[in-house]
């Protein structure tokens, strides 16, 4: 009877230690696949950075410059993460603005430095919404696994 209750015993403490360090490694692809798209988003706004530089000479022909350049500074301001976010996405969307009105302007879309970085912008826009949605399916299996039995007990025992 007592190898009954220490075989029990030990396959429930196997099952939480299991439990735990699935939990961690979600954990971690999760955190991971923060700081990857944090990398990306940074990269992006240095990017934008020097775009801003070489077109600010064409800002009377292109007024998204103006709202792009307020973009980048209220991000480069911003400490509430959610906020951040927010204004990420109000960037990408200045940029696509800017890159269609950029379209009209000659003189700027045969600049050789223009093309180079608009390519890599453009690049860097498909690697960002790759990495959203590689942190949205983590942080959803994250979400989903913490929150089904039994590994939302297990979560609960180990905050």
């Amino acid at each position: 009877m007592i190898w009954f209750f220490l075989s029990s015993a030990i396959v429930i403490i196997v099952m939480l230690v299991v439990s735990k360090i699935f939990i961690v490694w979600l954990e971690n692809k999760k955190i991971e696949a923060c700081n990857t798209l944090n990398s990306l988003l940074k990269e992006r706004r240095d990017y934008v950075d020097d775009l801003i530089d070489l077109v600010e000479e064409y800002s009377e022909e292109l007024d998204i410059v103006d709202v792009t350049i307020q973009t980048r500074n209220t991000i480069l301001q911003s400490s509430n993460l959610m906020q951040k976010k927010h204004n990420e996405e109000i960037l990408g969307y200045c940029l696509e603005k800017f890159f269609q009105q950029a379209e009209n302007c000659a003189s700027l879309t045969n600049d050789k430095q223009y093309k180079e970085i608009m390519t890599k912008i453009k690049m860097l826009e498909k690697k960002i919404a790759t990495s959203r949605n590689q942190y949205s399916r983590v942080a959803n299996a994250y979400n989903k696994a913490i929150s089904t039995f039994p590994l939302s007990i297990v979560a609960s025992m180990f905050k």
